[in-house]
């Protein structure tokens, strides 16, 4: 998992508009914040925004795909 420093930088220019957007790095990705609260993660060059029972059912209905990683056991996991 990893993201470069000008997709940061274009998500951070993408939400502007909502306030002091910041990308703080975690395992080679980045976690994305307004107000301290995280509200999407980038990986490998992919902006995931976290969802919730509401908003789950659209980006499903996108054929757009949650963020997974898979454990050491082989499970695949995917997140919110």
């Amino acid at each position: 998992m990893s993201v470069s420093k000008q997709f940061k930088e274009f998500v951070v220019e993408l939400f502007e508009p909502m306030g002091d957007v910041q990308v703080r790095s975690m395992f080679g990705g980045g976690d994305v914040y307004l107000n301290n609260v995280m509200f999407a993660l980038i990986a490998d060059e992919v902006l995931y925004l976290k969802t919730d029972p509401n908003s789950s059912p659209v980006f499903e209905a996108e054929n757009m795909e949650p963020f997974s990683f898979e454990r050491k056991n082989g499970k695949k996991v995917d997140t919110s």
